[in-house]
């Protein structure tokens, strides 16, 4: 290190010269005043910084006496300032100019309980303090997570507590210590995202009652944030009791039909001389293109029985349409009491069918119409 000191002024007059063994110095004309300081050790502000509102800073600092600046809000992973751990300290008066910037090269700096005392300063009450310490701020973790079986928010939510902790809530799983705690990525409202992970740079989460903890990182989270967190755990599909992978069939054979529904209770079969009726509401065929039909007949005075399904291209609409042929959508009744199964297929290009049934004329002589009762199930083939 070199010090220049002048009282009053140093007129440095100098010009470009050769040293002894060939080293270029380089002087100048400068006129200096007070204590010039080439150190880079004291100027070195890569450490934690404490500042008076502790916004966008490490710590807070407070004027405590004409010599002395209380410091607190400590790092999460700092227990207790020591001398040694400031760097330098800059008092700034109440207008916002700077009084002065204390090094260790220019005054002795002792602490006692996080109060810094620096001798010979002249502090004022209300001066403020940017106090600059030596103390490397934890990195974080890498800019990439990484593997983790289970991550916030799809598998769980992460929710901020506090400036070191994270609450979980709606764990898929239970968390047994924090070794399961793979790392937290911080995505603040402005700025960049940053990871950090378990034992990576000095950082330690661990956890208790689902309360996310992290040390040696600082005081990183903020209300606004949010967080992707990856826990380690039983893989999903995997079950521990019988050693194997789990499996399901998400379409299964049974899922392709409907259960039984009842249309149609104790309906006449219909009118005189063949005139076909309608038979319960339409049938919606939406994802089915088969329709299973359960008729139960009761025939009573009816002849020439017989039921039939039309199509229909819109709910509600009054147009109906006969299919292709009479042996694919007429079937037969007959004349005598019947439990029978009918089933239609539709190519799923029907989205509406509907059941009619007919009977021949029974007024004659006083004959009571046959009755029918009619379930229904659709499916897919």
């Amino acid at each position: 290190m070199t010090r220049y000191s002048n009282n009053a002024a140093n007129n440095l007059l100098a010009d470009c010269v050769e040293g002894s063994e060939g080293a270029r110095q380089i002087r100048t004309t400068a006129t200096i005043s007070g204590d010039v300081n080439v150190d880079s050790t004291s100027l070195d502000m890569s450490g934690y910084v404490g500042k008076e509102s502790a916004t966008n800073a490490d710590f807070s600092t407070a004027y405590a006496s004409s010599t002395t600046i209380t410091l607190a809000d400590l790092p999460s992973d700092v227990d207790a300032f020591t001398a040694d751990d400031i760097a330098s300290v800059v008092q700034i008066a109440a207008d916002g100019s700077v009084t002065n910037t204390f090094t260790r090269d220019d005054k002795t700096m002792s602490m006692s309980t996080n109060v810094l005392t620096v001798t010979g300063a002249s502090f004022e009450s209300d001066d403020t303090f940017v106090v600059y310490t030596n103390i490397a701020r934890p990195s974080g973790g890498s800019g990439s997570s990484p593997d983790a079986e289970f991550t916030s928010p799809k598998d769980f939510t992460a929710t901020y507590t506090s400036s070191t902790t994270i609450t979980l809530s709606s764990l898929p799983m239970t968390i047994v210590d924090s070794s399961q705690i793979a790392y937290v990525t911080l995505i603040p409202s402005s700025g960049d995202a940053e990871t950090y992970t378990q034992g990576s740079s000095g950082v330690t989460l661990t956890v208790s009652s689902n309360v996310v903890t992290i040390s040696g990182a600082g005081t990183p989270f903020s209300s606004g944030d949010v967080y992707q967190i990856g826990l380690n755990g039983q893989k999903k599909a995997f079950d521990a009791s019988t050693n194997s992978n789990l499996s399901s069939e998400l379409n299964p054979e049974y899922g392709h039909y409907t259960d039984p529904e009842q249309l149609v209770t104790a309906s006449d079969i219909g009118a005189s001389d063949g005139v076909y009726i309608n038979q319960g509401a339409e049938i919606s065929m939406d994802s089915y293109n088969v329709l299973g039909i359960f008729v139960k007949f009761t025939v009573s005075d009816s002849t020439t029985n017989t039921i039939k399904v039309l199509a229909k291209h819109e709910s509600g609409g009054s147009e109906e349409f006969v299919l292709e042929t009479s042996g694919e959508y007429i079937k037969t009744l007959g004349d005598s009491n019947i439990n029978i199964y009918y089933e239609f297929e539709t190519n799923h290009t029907i989205p509406y069918l509907q059941i009619q049934s007919a009977a021949a004329d029974v007024d004659t002589g006083g004959g009571t119409e046959g009755t029918l009762e009619i379930y229904i199930t659709k499916g897919r083939k």
